[in-house]
């Protein structure tokens, strides 16, 4: 059962519901003692289970160990009443995919957006953690534009091949089956393989491949074809109007094999602040109206153009001063000028 504006969670204030999942409500609060809006993840009541109750405790103790400035803060794992709760900063914005559906985005805009989370991902990945559920309603999106990743609810410290997951879940997380949202899978994650930071790499590619194509990858019309497709199929070419160095990103993200990838989430994130960095010089000199610098080519063209000027300059004049002999040979001079000859000369 919902709680209702105004109800108490030990020190804090609910004030409103901003959404719902497999594993509970997650509230606007006011922290009382702070005076300040937070957000409140609340354990549904009918989610007792040791397993839920594991994977709650756990998502607090991840992400509370991790410190970026665009992964969500946890400020407090707490129980009032008999129910658990999560206390994380509240981004006064909302996901992703409500970000992109506003207006349409240039690949420009959806590059600087998205690589802090890039960054906030691969300081996750050198802490040994693995995210597992990257998708776009897991990435909270401020109102004045700034981007971090939310819910490590399903995330494990990365211990190599020792560990498999082999449970997946519908793109709504599942009651008790709490591995993954199928359309945002690895290869490797959807076969039930041993996963590693590649496989959040694939994942990422994944969201900013339906952020420029408006479309997902992998398609079909159930989990199983969804499946089959990620497992053996590759994604369509993106629409030509993503910059060339764009889609090379981002279809290494999404090479099927892992090894074929980025092998870390770091080299993809420096691609990306390359891409932003040109982009975004190339736009600031067009909107101010300064032209590219003339290619090389171009510069020596013009040289030529003014050394035939010259040429063509000085060919008039010893034309002119050609025509001036007399048929004894003396050369008539012009003002300014001077010329020489057989006998004498006069101005």
């Amino acid at each position: 059962m919902s709680l209702q504006p105004g109800a108490r969670l030990g020190p804090y204030e609910v004030l409103s519901l901003l959404g719902s999942g497999g594993m509970g409500d997650v509230y606007r609060a006011r922290d009382t003692r702070l005076n300040r809006s937070v957000a409140v993840k609340l354990l549904a009541e009918h989610v007792v289970d040791p397993f839920a109750l594991e994977r709650f405790q756990q998502e607090a103790q991840t992400a509370s160990s991790l410190n970026h400035p665009h992964i969500v803060t946890v400020f407090e794992n707490g129980e009032a009443d008999g129910r658990h709760y999560l206390v994380t900063e509240f981004i006064d914005g909302g996901t992703l995919r409500d970000w992109s559906r506003v207006e349409k985005r240039s690949c420009r805009q959806a590059v600087e957006l998205l690589v802090g989370v890039a960054d906030g991902l691969a300081a996750a990945h050198a802490a040994g953690i693995l995210h597992r559920d990257i998708k776009p309603e897991n990435i909270l999106v401020a109102q004045n534009g700034y981007a971090k990743l939310a819910d490590f609810g399903i995330a494990k410290l990365d211990q190599g091949s020792e560990q498999s997951s082999s449970a997946i879940t519908r793109e709504a997380t599942r009651q008790g089956v709490l591995i993954g949202t199928i359309a945002y899978m690895s290869p490797e994650q959807a076969a039930g393989k041993v996963v590693d930071a590649r496989s959040d790499i694939f994942s990422f590619g994944v969201v900013l491949y339906e952020l420029l194509a408006q479309r997902r990858p992998f398609g079909g019309t159930s989990d199983l074809e969804v499946l089959h497709q990620i497992i053996h199929s590759v994604p369509p070419p993106l629409p030509e109007t993503v910059p060339s160095a764009l889609r090379n990103v981002i279809e290494k993200a999404l090479e099927h094999e892992p090894v074929d990838r980025y092998q870390s989430m770091r080299e993809m994130v420096i691609d990306l602040r390359r891409f932003a960095r040109v982009n975004t010089s190339v736009s600031v000199a067009t909107e101010a109206g300064v032209a590219s610098p003339p290619a090389r080519s171009n510069r020596v063209g013009r040289m030529w153009e003014v050394i035939a000027i010259m040429v063509s300059a000085l060919l008039a004049v010893v034309t002119d001063g050609l025509s001036s002999f007399d048929q004894t040979g003396t050369v008539r001079l012009t003002r300014g000028s001077v010329r020489s000859g057989p006998t004498t000369s006069s101005i």
